[in-house]
């Protein structure tokens, strides 16, 4: 008797238990404010972690900012959720500099809002900004400029621009464009110039710390007849003896149809079979292919939908050594070939026929032999200048310290640049 009385006795505690359990109300979660992450002046990364969800599934999380530690908080839900420890985190921009803000987590479940605790921190002072400056002439009349901001860039109290002039140094007292983009790098087009005409150019930004200027860059514009191509690329023609080439490399990236050219940027992939004619680009920065052109396979160059503008063509073997023959022999022609800057250290520039020759990008293949083991590598040269010729044999300035222009012994790759010459 005694042992059915303690057995019924078990019983109702059991299912006690589970109508207790069954009964258990959800509750408002349970959150962590972490500390602030990386900050700067206009932006900062908060931290939150997930301690309960409160019996029922969060909603929603994130932070809560203000600069006043009361009230007027404003949500910031959060841009990542990750199992490890229930962190979670908001990235919130834009920030006023040099001022003091106030943070909690939270997280929102069916039943209400959770709150971590309150803290606070500074965002940095502002700085003066730092910039980089690109600029290329497009025709007689316009230039293109890039400026990339290497220090913060802040949208929300900071301008920047470009800034131009025929004087050197020029800045924003003086003519200046703004420019809009909400990352780093930032385009504008300067219209409405004189041709033929040198033209000083910096980038700015301005920020309350006050106003930095990127590099000079001194760009003339092309002259009134230069030559378009059906892309709307415009060069300019230089008269060397009896022949008339355009003074860059092309830069086209369609035929004179207007039909498209395949493209490659990949070094290793100018080695392998490569199915029809195609165009490539290796550079440091998007506007350098106004300064150097691009590169071309073999197909490209014998394709009979023709690379060059309308009136020019391929040079052929000939027209490489009619231009030597003038320049002096291919003992000192590419000294003469060659353009001022742009190459490094060099002592064998003469810059006397305008043709302004530049260092390409071309595609190499090599071998190493780690531990003994041959490896194949691919990458990209930048201290010698190729170009085709349309018999496909290649016309090349072989280094940075060389006055020769020769056709080189071997090939660095299947790309080269090409230079047009008038018919």
């Amino acid at each position: 008797m005694l042992k059915s009385i303690s057995g019924i006795a078990l019983l109702v505690v059991y299912i006690s238990c589970i109508l207790l359990i069954g009964c258990k109300k959800a509750v408002i979660p349970k959150i962590i404010t972490e500390d602030v992450g990386y900050n700067t002046s206009c932006q900062a990364s908060f931290w939150g972690r997930t301690i309960s969800d409160g019996g029922t599934p969060i909603i929603e999380r994130g932070i809560c900012l203000s600069t006043n530690a009361i009230d007027s908080f404003t949500f910031h839900p959060a841009i990542y959720v990750g199992d490890f420890e229930n962190l979670f985190l908001s990235i919130i921009t834009p920030l006023l500099p040099n001022t003091t803000y106030f943070y909690k987590a939270y997280a929102i479940n069916e039943i209400g809002t959770g709150f971590g605790d309150i803290k606070s921190f500074v965002t940095k002072t502002a700085t003066i900004p730092t910039l980089k400056t690109l600029a290329a002439a497009t025709s007689s009349q316009e230039i293109f400029v890039e400026g990339i901001t290497t220090s913060e860039w802040c949208p929300n109290y900071m301008e920047r621009g470009v800034c131009w002039g025929v004087n050197p140094n020029p800045d924003i007292r003086e003519n200046k464009i703004m420019g809009s983009s909400s990352t780093d790098t930032f385009t504008i087009k300067l219209t409405g110039l004189t041709a033929n005409t040198k033209f000083y150019i910096r980038t700015y930004a301005t920020s309350s710390a006050g106003t930095g200027y990127g590099n000079e860059i001194i760009v003339p514009t092309l002259s009134s007849n230069a030559i378009e191509d059906v892309e709307g690329n415009f060069y300019d023609q230089i008269n060397i003896g009896t022949q008339v080439w355009l003074k860059e490399n092309l830069r086209t990236t369609k035929y004179r149809d207007g039909s498209t050219i395949n493209k490659v940027t990949d070094a290793k992939t100018w080695f392998s079979t490569l199915s029809g004619p195609f165009y490539g680009e290796k550079f440091e920065d998007s506007i350098d292919f106004y300064k150097y052109g691009r590169i071309y396979n073999s197909m490209a160059v014998l394709d009979s939908r023709k690379l060059c503008p309308v009136g020019w063509h391929i040079p052929n073997d000939s027209d490489w050594n009619t231009l030597i023959e003038i320049l002096g022999g291919e003992a000192i022609a590419g000294g003469k070939l060659k353009e001022a800057s742009g190459w490094t250290s060099d002592p064998i520039v003469s810059i006397e026929s305008g043709f302004s020759a530049l260092p390409g990008r071309y595609p190499y293949k090599g071998t190493i032999s780690p531990y003994g083991t041959p490896t194949t590598i691919y990458g990209y040269t930048s201290n010698c200048a190729y170009w085709w010729s349309s018999d496909l044999t290649v016309r090349g300035i072989l280094g940075y310290n060389s006055a020769v222009i020769k056709t080189p012994v071997g090939s660095i790759g299947s790309a080269y640049s090409i230079r047009c010459i008038k018919d």
